[in-house]
């Protein structure tokens, strides 16, 4: 019989929930920061690992082979028969740090078109003569745990209606012809 290796390449201690056929409740196992846990402690029937892979796999449970391809990562791969190698491990983790990272500065472009449509509506709302033609926000990390040793935070990003203005016209929503940079 097979056995099921989780792996965790987040920063925080993941909390493994499953079910086992034939079982009338849950399990759940800790898989520490940067470690990997073996469910159940022993080998598994195929078709239970079959059950718990399954079940996780809406929550983005993937193998470390997919998780390198994905750009929607969430940090928890499997492995069956073997753990996986610390070296895959450290590298999965940078991986997901770069993926965290990406998603962070596209939230913050999409808060600011989405601030700039408020503004923008909040001035026809209230009859106010003339069109925003740039908005700059500025997202700096004023303060931060002493043991994060992640990347600090110190981006701009514009908002621009001239050089959408400027281009041929397309077929888009109008959200989608602000230009973030």
């Amino acid at each position: 019989m097979p056995k099921l290796w989780i792996a965790n390449v987040t920063s925080q201690v993941q909390q493994f929930t499953y079910w086992l056929p034939e079982m009338p409740r849950s399990f759940v196992q800790e898989v520490p920061i940067g470690g990997q846990t073996l469910i159940a402690g022993k080998e598994l029937p195929k078709e239970a690992i079959d059950g718990i892979l399954k079940q996780h796999e809406v929550y983005g449970l993937t193998s470390p082979n997919q998780a390198f391809r994905q750009r929607k990562f969430s940090g928890v791969v499997y492995s069956i028969d073997k753990p996986v190698r610390l070296d895959i491990l450290q590298e999965l983790v940078s991986h997901h740090r770069g993926v965290l990272t990406e998603r962070g500065k596209q939230l913050r472009q999409e808060a600011a078109i989405a601030t700039d449509d408020y503004i923008q509506n909040q001035m026809m709302d209230q009859q106010m003569p003339g069109r925003l033609q740039e908005l700059e926000m500025l997202v700096e990390e004023t303060e931060r745990d002493q043991r994060d040793d992640s990347p600090e935070v110190a981006e701009g990003t514009r908002v621009s209606h001239r050089e959408a203005q400027e281009a041929p016209p397309r077929r888009r929503r109008a959200t989608r012809n602000k230009i973030a940079s």
